[in-house]
């Protein structure tokens, strides 16, 4: 038997106006502490294979681990305490001011070893340095002396003590 024909179906297709979605990506959270961390170990990794351990003189303008305090400085948050933002926060002027002979190394790198009850096991002291070659320690006196006209004694040296570039040790 023969079908009978069936009606077509109609449909509609409908369109909806494109529509745009604009998500902010997350914000940033780091960490300031990590990104300081970050930042030493890239300034270290530049700067250390340049300091010379011959026995020249050179001049140490800053020596800190993280938590450290010194009565004698203040920290950017008010405080004597300092973190690892504010070891490269005083680098970074160190080196702004004195220019290119300024290092950031790490107290294991030179000299005279010393232990420091205080320090946590591990964490580096990360020293900040100025190496202008000079041939003796009155040579590092006198520029520690200059550089800084208003301090003297305890004061100046510190944040700014004459140091024999040697190999580590005891």
């Amino acid at each position: 038997a023969p079908t009978a024909p069936t009606a077509p179906i109609a449909t509609t297709v409908i369109t909806a106006p494109a529509v745009t979605v604009t998500v902010p990506p997350p914000p940033v959270t780091t960490d300031p502490e990590t990104a300081a961390a970050v930042r030493l170990t890239e300034l270290y990794a530049a700067d250390r294979p340049r300091l010379a351990t011959d026995g020249r003189w050179a001049v140490q303008l800053s020596s800190k681990w993280k938590g450290v305090t010194d009565p004698g400085l203040t920290a950017a948050n008010g405080s004597h305490t300092f973190y690892l933002a504010d070891v490269v926060a005083e680098h970074q002027q160190l080196r702004q001011r004195f220019g290119g002979a300024v290092m950031l190394v790490q107290s294991t790198d030179f000299g005279k070893q010393y232990t420091y009850p205080s320090k946590p096991p591990g964490e580096p002291i990360w020293v900040t340095v100025i190496d202008l070659g000079y041939p003796g320690q009155s040579a590092a006196q006198g520029w520690c002396a200059a550089s800084f006209p208003g301090l003297n004694g305890d004061a100046l040296k510190n944040v700014c003590y004459p140091r024999q570039l040697t190999p580590p040790h005891a």
